[in-house]
């Protein structure tokens, strides 16, 4: 495909279109402070989503509204009194800026609020402070509705097509890591290659849900089957789930399920045919029932001869084979349902947790509004006593631009750089271009040219001081070319660049080293609680209610500092620590994101096994002390070196300190260590029980606990193994 089909190129196309007709529209018209117009298609191209909808300009159309009514309520009730009307705005604003991070959906909805609140203020002249409010609003509203209008009509993306893409791959994902992990014996596993099918799996799931969540709820193409939708979505997490679980070793003890399933290999070629029908399902005109399979045989002599891990791993991989054979098959007649005019699903699909839309407990978040609140009142005292270039316009550049790249994983000095070569380009453009530009189709040229440029090459908020070289031109109906004027607005933009910077560190630091340590630390912290938290007693009592909200907080703060550790990883500089090697950290958070997969599918399904009496029996009896130790040795808050063979039993551990055992050095002879004492362990607890009472369903429910914990035991051992191999306290050296 040529380069001009791509999706940078469109979004570029459409970004640039808007800017220009945001400015000449206004241009055309008579009206003031076009700028203001052009300023609003730049915040919401740099910082929105590149999906537009009507509802989503709608809210934004609001939310500019909403702030303009605040802004000159402040304006009204304050504007005798410079000080106080600074302190209501400053309080205001804090408040819109921290709901504007902790917002997880399109941010420029509060973005806009506070920008308006910030606008209302005409530099301390009261005198037409109301028309000059209106003025602004209108103008804001205006940039508003020709970004929305331009992002829906031109180059509108297919949003159902880019499902079924995204859908597609993940199915692939699904079914080459299927493919491997249940091989005939005569092939053997590759261990770097389960992992490498793992993780692209996981990243093609969390690339489908994002995309999926991001447009639910604004899209007709999706509403009109949003049962549909929903169901498939979740069904494929399901899948993901359980291929996730079963991608191990059949090594780890000593059993391959050819072993005790009949006809396994017709049973894998089945399974493996149901992925096979998935892209068919997506193009098929008529609903498709699902299939009934008859239901899998054990080998039961087989089984009645092994050990309790052996039999543990024999029924939990049964259970997997007929639930991904199960959900498959339901997929498949879900997502022929989707578009169907014949048909419709006719069984109960499971439900779709909603998406939350706010993270309120996120530090980053109030770190980012205590910094708002510290450079409004530092850029305003600045104003007052030197009065700068732009006046109060610094205020209101510099309090906008830090609420925007607070946390952001750019070194401030590109921003700079950045600025630098936007005034790069626009002064020759202000000193032999504009000066001949006699025809209205020049300027929008001259427009759209310089945005293009900006929108193709550069992403995200940094695109904003590219941008900021064009408006420091000054572009109005009547041009008053002197260039100390430009020099004036140049002034503003360095200033306003320098409030930034002094803002990555001042009051909290933004620096990737430490931060890198932050998010380390902070991840496995809320893990170590949550392991803590699963291990009390069932409780139904207002304290049960109150343990499964902090167990929802944590599980939340935990997947944001994850994410966090993966995206600063990725961005420091490691020219500047020579003893840390980037793939060695890379490799631990690909550890981390393991475990915590791992994790999370225990509290999942911690629920249900709450109702299990064999778990609630085993829980009640014997208590986890090792993992919790393991956690906090990684996380660094541990002064002694938790080894492997401190942890004879993952699920079953009691709180016998004379169960901790020597050191090993050796990572496979402390998991094979591990195993051998716990079989004696299960063989000793498992025979003071009654089989006979307990249905198949609650020892397959066991025997499924059971794995979940060793998963999460062996991935701890990973990441405590990758932690090993990173110097971290070379990130506590300062450099800059």
């Amino acid at each position: 495909m040529p380069f001009c089909l791509n999706d940078t190129f469109k979004f570029a196309f459409r970004v640039a279109l808007s800017l220009t007709l945001a400015y000449l529209i206004p241009m055309a018209m008579g009206w003031n402070q076009p700028s203001t117009a052009a300023t609003t298609v730049m915040l919401i191209a740099s910082t929105g989503s590149r999906r537009e909808s009507l509802a989503k300009g709608t809210l934004r159309v609001l939310g500019t509204i909403a702030g303009g009514i605040i802004g000159l309520l402040l304006v009204g009730a304050f504007a005798q009194d410079r000080m106080l009307y600074m302190l209501s705005v400053s309080m205001v604003i804090v408040v819109i800026f921290y709901i504007r991070t902790a917002y997880l959906n399109d941010p420029t909805l509060f973005m806009l609020t506070g920008v308006m609140v910030l606008m209302m203020y005409n530099g301390g002249d009261a005198a037409g402070a109301f028309l000059y409010g209106l003025d602004r609003t209108f103008m804001t509203i205006f940039g508003v509705v020709v970004y929305t209008l331009v992002g829906i009509y031109v180059f509108p993306p297919k949003v159902e097509q880019n499902l079924h893409t995204l859908a597609s791959a993940l199915s692939q994902a699904q079914q080459a890591l299927f493919a491997h992990v249940t091989a005939l014996p005569q092939y053997p596993q590759q261990p770097d290659k389960v992992e490498t099918l793992s993780q692209a799996v996981f990243t093609a799931q969390q690339a489908f849900d994002a995309r999926y969540q991001t447009l639910n709820g604004e899209c007709s193409e999706i509403s009109a089957y949003k049962k549909e939708w929903d169901g498939a979505v979740r069904l494929y997490q399901q899948i993901t789930d359980i291929l996730l679980f079963a991608a191990k070793e059949h090594t780890r003890s000593g059993g391959h399920p050819s072993e005790y399933l009949q006809d396994y290999g017709a049973l894998r070629e089945q399974i493996i045919g149901l992925f096979e029908q998935l892209p068919d399902a997506w193009e098929t005109k008529a609903a498709t029932p699902p299939v009934t399979y008859e239901k899998i045989a054990f080998d039961k002599a087989r089984l009645a001869e092994e050990g309790h891990v052996y039999r543990g791993e024999a029924i939990t991989s049964g259970v997997l084979v007929t639930q991904l054979r199960e959900r498959l098959n339901q997929l498949r007649s879900c997502i022929s349902s989707i578009d169907s005019v014949t048909g419709f699903v006719g069984f109960a699909l499971p439900p779709l947790k909603a998406a939350p839309n706010f993270n309120w407990w996120d530090a980053e978040n109030a770190k980012t509004a205590i910094k708002v609140f510290m450079i409004y009142w530092l850029t305003a005292g600045f104003w007052i006593l030197f009065n700068p270039p732009g006046g109060y316009n610094l205020v209101i550049f510099g309090t906008l631009f830090v609420s925007l790249l607070s946390y952001m994983p750019v070194h401030p000095f590109a921003l700079f750089i950045l600025f630098t070569l936007g005034f790069i380009f626009s002064v020759p453009a202000y000193v032999f271009l504009l000066p001949q530009m006699t025809l209205g189709v020049e300027l929008a040229c001259f427009i759209f040219a310089y945005t293009f440029i900006g929108f193709y090459f550069l992403k995200g908020p940094i695109t904003i001081f590219f941008l900021l070289g064009m408006f420091t031109l000054g572009l109005n109906n009547q041009m008053i070319y002197h260039f100390a004027i430009t020099l004036t607005i140049v002034s503003l933009f360095y200033l306003t660049v320098a409030i930034v910077v002094v803002s990555h560190y001042f009051p909290f630091t933004s620096r990737p080293s430490d931060l890198i340590l932050v998010f380390r630390e902070r991840f496995f912290r809320h893990a170590h609680a949550l392991i803590v938290l699963h291990q009390t007693p069932h409780d139904t009592s207002l304290r049960g209610w109150w343990t499964h909200k902090v167990s929802a907080w944590r599980m939340a703060t935990m997947k944001v500092a994850l994410t966090k550790l993966k995206v600063w990883s990725s961005k420091l500089n490691y020219g500047n620590y020579p003893e840390v090697d980037a793939d060695k950290v890379m490799a631990f958070v690909r550890e981390c994101e393991g475990f915590h997969h791992h994790l999370t599918m225990l509290l999942k399904v911690s629920d249900h096994f709450a109702d299990s009496p064999l778990v609630r029996r085993a829980r009640q009896q014997h208590k986890d002390t090792i993992i919790p130790q393991l956690i906090l040795a990684i996380a660094g808050e541990a002064e002694r070196k938790t080894s492997a063979s401190m942890a004879p039993a993952p699920m079953l551990t009691t709180n016998d300190e004379s169960d901790t055992g020597c050191d090993v050095v050796n990572h496979e002879v402390a998991l094979s260590a591990d195993y051998q004492q716990l079989e004696t362990r299960l063989s000793t607890y498992i025979t003071s029980l009654e089989w006979e009472s307990y249905s198949h369903s609650d020892i397959a429910d066991f025997y499924i606990f059971l794995n979940l914990k060793k998963n999460i035991f062996a991935s701890l051992l990973r990441c405590k193994q990758a932690s090993d191999e990173v110097p971290w306290l070379a990130l506590t050296m300062k450099s800059f």
